[in-house]
């Protein structure tokens, strides 16, 4: 399954699969793929609610684990895709863009709760991301040179060029960036 379906896919997409059969190993541990019933997937779906898990992160591991079972399905190794009942009341969005003033008091606050040495370079991490948009992760695999995400500056316009599977799109893109986050940078 890794091999064939997953290799083609986005990188977080196999580490979500990976998550998943480690959670399915943990929970309820079948000796084979056809000890997957409806029962069984039940029963992971209690243990993952045991331990705390948010609904969408329930949903997510169910996606993972429907799509593998499909395919051990269409590949001859299981009679039937047992039913699995997905979450409905997951959330659409968690979070919220700050607001300007929220970004200014939690940048005031950078010296009084980072150590000398760290206060810079955090008040320069909270300014890129406050003029950028990137999400925290997308920011720290930033780059100059080389890497999935890298600042182009060929051209008429500052970019950023996203490399083919660093992102859910799993294409080669070049975003344009604003030019208050293009200098900052």
């Amino acid at each position: 399954y890794q091999d064939e379906v997953l290799s083609s896919r986005a990188v977080k997409t196999l580490h979500k699969f990976k998550a998943t059969r480690n959670a399915v190993r943990e929970i309820i541990d079948p000796k084979y793929i056809r000890a997957m019933t409806a029962s069984q997937i039940s029963t992971f779906q209690s243990g993952l609610r045991a331990k705390g898990l948010a609904e969408a992160t329930i949903k997510s591991h169910l996606a993972a684990l429907k799509s593998f079972l499909n395919w051990v399905f269409r590949m001859g190794m299981l009679h039937k895709v047992p039913h699995i009942a997905m979450p409905k009341r997951t959330a659409k969005m968690k979070h919220r863009p700050i607001t300007l003033e929220e970004f200014e008091r939690m940048y005031a606050k950078v010296e009084i709760v980072a150590t000398k040495p760290l206060a810079e370079p955090w008040k320069f991490m909270l300014k890129g991301l406050w003029l950028s948009g990137l999400r925290l992760d997308e920011a720290l695999r930033l780059r100059w040179d080389s890497g999935e995400i890298t600042v182009n500056l060929t051209g008429d316009r500052p970019r950023l060029k996203i490399e083919a599977n660093a992102d859910k799109s799993t294409k080669p893109r070049l975003l344009p960036i604003t030019p208050d986050f293009a200098e900052h940078l």
